[in-house]
C-alpha cells in the first residue's frame, strides 16, 4: 500500500477497498480485511510517499450495490407512489 504517513510496524488495522463493477454479470464488492503491518518502505520519488505491506488472514468480499464508493448507504429510492421503501 502507498500513503502519506505509514503506520507504525506491528500495527493492527482495517482495510476497505471497493472493486468496480466489470460487466453485467460481475457485480461491484468492497473488501473488508483486517491484518498486521510487517513491513514499511521509506519515502521514493518526487511525491515522497512510502508503503507499507500488510499480512491478513481472512477477507469479506461484499456485494456492493447497497453502497456508495465510501461505503455509506445509498439513500432508499422512492417506490411508485412516492413512498421510500423501507
Amino acid at each position: 500500500m502507498l500513503a502519506v504517513a505509514c503506520p507504525p510496524l506491528g500495527s493492527d488495522i482495517g482495510l476497505t477497498f471497493f472493486l468496480p463493477r466489470l460487466s453485467r454479470s460481475i457485480a461491484a464488492v468492497r473488501m473488508e480485511a483486517e491484518g498486521t503491518v510487517i513491513r514499511i518502505e521509506g519515502e521514493q520519488g518526487a511525491d515522497k510517499s512510502g508503503g507499507f505491506a500488510v499480512l491478513t488472514t481472512a477477507a469479506i468480499l461484499r456485494n456492493n450495490g447497497k453502497y456508495g464508493r465510501n461505503g455509506a448507504r445509498k439513500p432508499a429510492k422512492p417506490n411508485a407512489q412516492g413512498q421510500d421503501r423501507a
